[in-house]
């Protein structure tokens, strides 16, 4: 997903959640028109947090367990 503005990254993000069997529930947040922030909740002890910065090309995840 390189090269790939926040917004369209957000948005084939959410398109991922919404066709997902396992994503109950998702949130997307875009601070600056560069930087994405997405939780998406898979089960009410399991989330996946994803990162991406659009100047760099960059995207961080983690699977987090409460």
């Amino acid at each position: 997903m390189a090269d790939l503005d926040a917004i369209e990254f957000a948005t084939r993000v959410a398109r991922a959640c919404q066709v997902s069997g396992i994503v109950q529930t998702y949130d997307v947040t875009i601070q600056d028109n560069l930087l994405v922030k997405v939780r998406a909740d898979l089960r009410p002890d399991l989330f996946v947090d994803v990162f991406y910065n659009a100047e760099t090309s960059k995207t961080s995840f983690a699977l987090i367990e409460r």
